[in-house]
């Protein structure tokens, strides 16, 4: 009965939320970094290797203690850094509210309305070629040299909302967690801020909390009635933690024992952020706009330009074919 959203008691008392499970490895974020903290990543290695074998003096031994869970009013969220818990960060008081889950499903069917308004992203020409209807998710991906271009690209989108609109940023990636942190770039817009964690595992880990805590909050938003914009900076971190465990399961029971080719739980993982966003039945929406940077191919992986006469197709085994009108 483990999913993502569980939390979880661990054998050493350490506890700590699910964000990722792949039958039979369960990935778990923990509350803090404990003794991890300063230690390299070789010893980090050697130690899960052991959770992972059962030598680890039940430790591995785990316990579930609930769902994850946030208490922020919404409404109040305006020019706030929380963390994924829902804890200040700007050392200016708790931004109490009612309690509400932060792994859950998008909108039933039933519940959603027609999409028939559009999200302005404040620049013309996109609006005009790729309008982004209220209630629905887009991804924008450039080459690294281009990702302040997209977070520029969020901030006009942020700044063309109506006053209404609960808008909410969540930076996962490093460069996005540094920006979170400099309220004076995103306005009045609510932040949830990825904590800093010992190493880059935790760190994949944590942003996948900050994503489902800002979507958690614009859903909550929605379901007040209200329109939200969640704009989610660096999908790097989710990218980096489905390979590491894909990474994980290999080495554990062999690439040929493992699913490598099935990538239905690779969407499932994804469409979990992304799918949450929609136009709910009476009023409120939730939009969302996601930022990601993609790596140019590698210099064998380009496609070929180069041309070939019909003789050397034909020598290479091709045939010519006539299909009649």
């Amino acid at each position: 009965d483990v999913v993502a959203g569980s939390r979880l008691e661990l054998g050493n008392g350490r506890r700590g939320t699910v964000v990722l499970t792949r039958s039979p490895l369960c990935v778990v974020c923990l509350d803090d970094d404990g003794d991890d903290a300063g230690v390299d990543d070789a010893t980090l290695a050697l130690r899960r290797m052991a959770l992972r074998s059962g030598e680890s003096g039940g430790e591995a031994d785990a316990f579930m203690v609930g769902e994850m869970e946030n208490s922020v009013d919404v409404t109040k969220l305006a020019g706030r850094i929380i963390d994924a818990f829902g804890c200040d960060v700007d050392g200016q008081g708790a931004v109490a509210g009612t309690s509400y889950k932060i792994f859950q499903e998008g909108l039933e069917q039933a519940q959603m309305a027609p999409i028939d308004e559009f999200v302005s992203v404040g620049v013309p020409a996109i609006d005009l070629m790729t309008p982004l209807g209220k209630g629905q998710s887009v991804l924008y991906v450039g080459p690294p040299e281009a990702r302040s271009s997209l977070r520029r690209l969020a901030r006009v989108a942020v700044a063309a909302q109506s006053p209404d609109t609960v808008n909410i940023y969540a930076g996962l990636d490093e460069a996005g967690n540094q920006r979170s942190q400099k309220k004076k770039f995103w306005g009045e817009t609510g932040i949830v801020a990825p904590r800093k964690r010992a190493s880059a595992f935790a760190s994949e880990c944590e942003a996948v909390l900050c994503a489902h805590a800002a979507m958690a909050h614009g859903a909550e938003a929605m379901a007040q009635g209200k329109d939200a914009l969640v704009v989610l900076d660096g999908f790097e971190p989710l990218v980096d933690l489905w390979t590491r465990s894909t990474s994980i399961l290999a080495e554990r029971f062999g690439a040929e024992n493992v699913g490598l080719g099935d990538d239905s739980e690779c969407r499932a993982f994804f469409s979990a952020v992304l799918q949450r966003a929609g136009n709910m039945q009476g009023g409120g929406s939730l939009t969302v706009v996601a930022l990601t940077s993609d790596e140019p191919p590698k210099e064998e992986e380009v496609l070929s330009t180069e041309s070939y006469s019909l003789d050397q197709f034909r020598a290479a085994g091709g045939r010519k074919s006539t299909i009649d009108p």
